[in-house]
């Protein structure tokens, strides 16, 4: 997200905070999980950002691309009370956390040509959800003729960005990312 918000600032009325994992020694996709050093360090980082700064708390999003779209899924699952949307991309986690986060508004995005985190990772959460039934409010997408890299195609697209201010399911409605978009 950060190259998006360099070349557009004007697109994101955020308070973006990036924190970065230091323990590169674990597994690498569970950098990020809500009970990791790196996680539980992610959460304290955002409550300082909170405590210093005039931030809207009913309106915290979550994102991540690969690890943290893994540490995304994670650390919504452990609060999802917390968080006004969740953006995973490149991302999987623990089907079982689909109960916990059926009220949370969840746009997941992988890229179909992925050999780096299978796309399988995220059918199985959106199998997940299917399975729940209706109601719950995850979304997910599976861009086409792209890979790893799915975050370039995400993170510019403006339609992105509206729904993450106002994650309602009509803006997800005709919503096509390709290559290129």
């Amino acid at each position: 997200m950060g190259p998006a918000i360099q070349t557009h600032p004007e697109s994101y009325p955020f308070i973006a905070v990036f924190p970065q994992v230091e323990d590169l020694t674990g597994r690498y996709l569970e950098g990020w999980l809500a009970e990791s050093p790196d996680g539980i360090k992610a959460i304290r980082i955002l409550d300082d950002v909170i405590s210093r700064y005039s931030v809207d708390t009913n309106k915290q999003i979550l994102t991540g691309w690969s690890m943290g779209g893994y540490g995304a899924w994670s650390l919504a699952a452990q609060s999802p009370e917390r968080w006004s949307a969740v953006l995973p991309l490149s991302g999987g986690g623990q089907p079982d956390w689909a109960e916990k986060l059926k009220d949370t508004p969840i746009w997941s995005l992988h890229g179909l040509d992925d050999y780096v985190v299978l796309p399988e990772e995220s059918e199985k959460l959106e199998t997940a959800f299917t399975e729940l039934g209706e109601p719950h409010h995850a979304a997910f997408s599976y861009v086409k003729q792209t890979g790893h890299d799915v975050w370039r195609n995400v993170y510019g697209y403006t339609g992105v960005v509206k729904w993450m201010l106002d994650p309602v399911p009509d803006h997800l409605l005709n919503m096509t990312l390709a290559a290129g978009d």
